[in-house]
């Protein structure tokens, strides 16, 4: 038998199917190590079965210096419960100081 061509296309797509097999998509988890970074959100959640309670706060500027504490009596206080019902659906409640305001 003659063959114009040396390479055998599909012997080559069959190592090319092989190949991609071979290269499955791995799901990738702890991008971050919690659901927050700083004060926003990420795309971790809480595991299944765990609260996760937060006490966040913010100061005030330190420019008044003494009179308030250098930015203590200013401080903005915020408390939350995160609860992982599974591990990609959680549930939250929190509270601000900032204008009395909860969050859910």
């Amino acid at each position: 038998m003659v063959q114009a061509q040396e390479v055998d296309l599909f012997a080559e797509l069959e190592k090319e199917s092989k190949k991609a097999d071979s290269l499955r998509t791995e799901k990738v988890e702890a991008t971050f190590k919690s659901t927050r970074l700083i004060n926003g959100h990420t795309n971790e959640t809480t595991r299944k079965g765990i609260l996760d309670f937060r006490i966040q706060h913010r100061f005030g500027f330190i420019s008044n210096g003494a009179y308030d504490l250098f930015g203590l009596d200013q401080a903005s206080m915020r408390m939350s419960f995160d609860y992982g019902i599974t591990d990609g659906i959680m549930v939250g409640v929190g509270r601000s100081t900032f204008e009395k305001q909860y969050d859910a």
